[in-house]
């Protein structure tokens, strides 16, 4: 700390010229402050209630300036935000989708899907119920093509004929199956949703191999207890501290 500066008493006197914005006028007073503040802020411990009082008034003095230049911001951001807000109303109309507000076009969309997703839905189920009927029909003439090699004899042409023309078939049976089951376009996707039936368990897995999450959760909720006074808490402990308003 170092002595009072005389220009603590006279912080925010204005030279005469051109009108500031007031963006203009905090920021000068706010870089006059800062200025002021590195005569006492020092990294040196206060050591009288002289300096004690001038950092104080250094304080107040911040402090004030933050709200008055907090409200300049709200006041110059005003009419841009009246403007967001029209604009976000006009097109909530049509596209909004939040709690409260359900746009035309939303809810075209979303009736349409609904509408759409049982017909969907059994179209793909008539897919899979041919796709596995084709498999199962594939399996079979390929069994019955390695029957005919196993019982006919090699000196046997005809036999072998007979097979080569069911492994042909079988051959055919397989492509036609692979052409079944592949997917095809129906509109529909697959949607996974988590549930947790079983919260100890679950707790316990993230205990075991996701500890930080697990403490970066514990921590917050460790704030909002400790905000709502919640206390006699096992394994938590408050600490009252003396801070500087």
């Amino acid at each position: 700390m170092m002595a009072a500066s005389p220009a603590l008493a006279v912080i925010g006197h204005n030279s005469a010229g051109a009108e500031p914005t007031p963006y203009e006028v905090s920021r000068d007073r706010i870089n006059e402050i800062a200025g002021e503040a590195k005569h006492w802020l020092t990294g040196e411990p206060i050591r009288s209630q002289d300096e004690a009082d001038a950092v104080s008034k250094l304080l107040d003095m911040i402090g004030d300036e933050i709200k008055t230049a907090e409200q300049r911001r709200r006041d110059e951001n005003k009419p841009f935000d009246d403007g967001k807000a029209e604009v976000q109303a006009r097109y909530g109309k049509l596209i909004g989708e939040t709690k409260s507000v359900t746009g035309t076009a939303i809810l075209v969309r979303d009736v349409c899907r609904k509408a759409l997703t049982p017909w969907r839905a059994r179209i793909e189920a008539e897919r899979q119920a041919a796709a596995e009927a084709a498999r199962k029909a594939a399996e079979e003439a390929k069994g019955d093509a390695a029957f005919a090699f196993d019982v006919t004899r090699s000196d046997d042409l005809e036999g072998r004929q007979r097979a080569e023309d069911l492994a042909a078939q079988a051959k055919a049976a397989e492509a036609d199956a692979k052409r079944a089951g592949k997917p095809v376009a129906t509109g529909l996707r697959t949607v996974t949703r988590a549930e947790i039936t079983d919260h100890r368990a679950f707790l316990r897995w993230i205990a075991e191999n996701r500890p930080e999450a697990l403490r970066g959760m514990l921590d917050t909720f460790a704030q909002t207890l400790c905000a709502q006074r919640v206390r006699g808490v096992p394994g938590l402990a408050f600490h009252d501290e003396r801070v500087a308003r």
